[in-house]
């Protein structure tokens, strides 16, 4: 079973952005980096925990300092937002759909349709 989770830098510096992007490519699993200190990640064996992750993010030297956080979501996950229209792509993909439009609201700006 693969998990789904979601990490989190405090303002962090490129070199910091650069060193998460890095391990996570380098171990092959789905990451979404649209937003500068956010990472999405899918397809990660379940024997990584949030603990264990953040334990070896900060074991490498650029991040030995960070302050962040990782979490897991479920299948359940929703979400929205106004972000580039080309992320919601593999949001759709490896996260399910956006949320429903709530009564009143016109559009959905910036998600996919359905």
């Amino acid at each position: 079973m693969k998990r789904k989770l979601i990490v989190a830098l405090d303002s962090g510096t490129s070199e910091q952005q650069d060193a998460i992007t890095n391990y996570i490519r380098n171990r092959g699993w789905r990451v979404w980096h649209w937003l500068a200190d956010v990472w999405l990640l899918a397809d990660v064996p379940a024997s990584v925990s949030p603990k264990s992750l953040w334990s070896d993010l900060i074991a490498v030297p650029a991040l030995e300092s960070a302050r962040g956080f990782v979490m897991t979501t479920g299948n359940d996950a929703t979400y929205w937002g106004s972000i580039d229209g080309r992320c919601w792509d593999w949001m759709s993909e490896y996260w399910g759909i956006p949320d429903s439009i709530p009564p009143g609201l016109g559009s959905r700006r910036g998600s996919v349709t359905a």
